[in-house]
């Protein structure tokens, strides 16, 4: 793929992080400078979870900010893994895994080269051939490449279903692994357990993933909706002839 094409839901660029120069303290929006094959290009958008030296795949669209000049707006991204020894001891050496900084990523690429992703991935116990490493840095270092991994599974799953960075991450904190198990099954559950997530926000995901408008879990999300917002409106009861109303309304 060229540094920046068409796809189906908008441009595609891919590149580098080189770097972070804005980020919001009350939302995952950042603003950042990729490299490119075409040079350096400035992006913006929910690009949390994201860490220096990590390739990336955006899906966005060019727009001109009448301050800042061209840039690359980005809709969502995907995690791409480095395909040159180079890369991969950038990528290492970003923080991206704790445990691993730029002097042991040195190490290990000049150990294990374009294998090195997958000796840390699938044989950890290898990772003690080189100096520094014994057999508990070793675990731990695996341990933090699956957490990683997890995390980036998770956050190209929800991108998938339209969910923004901000509640991606809120709900990896939230479940772990178990957040894509989580979701597939009840994806209401979002609702009740993770902080911003709303009904509408839960529906819109059910949606997605092409659950019935008619699914129990749907309908039971939709009446404690209903309840909340009453209690939020000062209702200490609701009559079940009201509350039936304002849940049909809403379903």
């Amino acid at each position: 793929m060229s540094a920046s094409e068409p796809t189906d839901a908008g441009e595609s660029l891919e590149g580098t992080l080189a770097r972070v120069i804005f980020e919001s303290a009350d939302r995952p929006w950042r603003v950042v400078r990729m490299d490119t094959p075409q040079g350096e290009v400035t992006c913006v958008g929910e690009l949390s979870g994201l860490a220096p030296g990590e390739p990336v795949r955006l899906v966005g669209k060019w727009v001109d900010n009448p301050k800042f000049g061209r840039q690359f707006q980005a809709d969502s991204y995907v995690p791409v893994r480095p395909g040159t020894v180079a890369g991969i001891e950038r990528y290492l050496g970003s923080g991206l895994v704790d445990g691993i900084g730029p002097g042991l990523a040195k190490r290990l690429v000049a150990r294990f080269g374009e294998d090195t992703l997958d000796v840390v991935e699938n044989h950890p116990q290898r990772l003690t051939e080189v100096e520094g490493i014994g057999p508990v840095r070793a675990e731990r270092i695996q341990q933090a490449w699956q957490g990683a991994r997890h995390l980036k599974e998770v956050m190209v799953f929800l991108q998938s279903l339209d969910v923004g960075t901000g509640f991606a991450l809120r709900i990896f904190k939230r479940y772990g692994e178990r957040a894509v198990q989580v979701v597939k099954s009840n994806p209401y559950q979002l609702a009740l357990e993770v902080s911003g997530v709303g009904f509408l926000t839960a529906d819109r995901i059910a949606k997605a993933l092409g659950l019935s408008p008619d699914d129990p879990a749907r309908l039971a999300a939709g009446l404690l909706h209903a309840l909340g917002e009453a209690a939020e409106d000062g209702h200490v009861f609701l009559p079940g002839p009201e509350l039936m109303s304002r849940a049909g309304a809403l379903l």
